[in-house]
């Protein structure tokens, strides 16, 4: 799991807030810096005259994610865009970690999942109409491949149980209530029933 940083209390902030039904894209940024945070990045937003930061995440070099903000917060990452985007910069000019991409990944998965966003609606900064930048510093078309092959992995079931019911796992198996088989997958009402029955709580 990634660790966060949140800095959600303290982030300067505008009066209105928008529905997260609003939010109907997710736009990946970079700062075009080879380090640096909130606090860094605030300190020239704030010369602009900006009520709030640029980005609801922020992804730091070592794969450390800040969250800024919650995503009904209009933030200020791509203008004549921002009341539909939520977004996510990793720190960086073009170059990434590993962990940056995996954090990415991870975060973008749960914004995607929490604002119901598909990955076609996943863009870089300048494949909104009129924005005229390098950012995000990457193809977005290989970023939108990865994500669909990570989203497809994590779909898959899994025929390992969890550590934590393992041991119960083995214990139910060999006492004939479950057949040892997809211990991940959801049970069926028929199931359930072969299950009672086998505990002989059905008469």
């Amino acid at each position: 799991m990634t660790k966060t940083q949140d800095i959600r209390s303290r982030t300067p902030k505008r009066s209105s807030r928008r529905q997260e039904s609003d939010v109907t894209v997710i736009a990946r940024h970079h700062s075009a810096t080879d380090d640096g945070d909130f606090d860094t990045f605030w300190n020239y937003w704030k010369t602009l005259e900006w009520i709030t930061g640029g980005y609801h995440e922020i992804i730091l070099r070592d794969g450390t994610v800040q969250i800024c903000y919650d995503a009904n917060m209009v933030t200020n990452g791509v203008g004549n865009h921002n009341s539909y985007t939520y977004h996510i910069c990793l720190v960086g000019n073009g170059s990434f970690t590993n962990a940056q991409e995996k954090a990415w990944r991870e975060r973008c998965q749960l914004a995607m999942d929490r604002l119901k966003i598909t990955v076609n609606n996943v863009k870089g900064h300048n494949e909104f109409t009129g924005a005229r930048t390098a950012c995000p510093g990457t193809s977005m078309v290989r970023v939108r491949q990865q994500l669909r092959e990570a989203l497809t992995v994590s779909n898959q079931p899994t025929n390992e149980p969890s550590p934590w019911a393992r041991s119960v796992w083995v214990k139910a198996t060999q006492a004939g209530i479950v057949d040892g088989k997809r211990p991940q997958e959801p049970m069926t009402r028929q199931e359930m029933a072969a299950m009672l029955d086998r505990l002989g709580l059905i008469k």
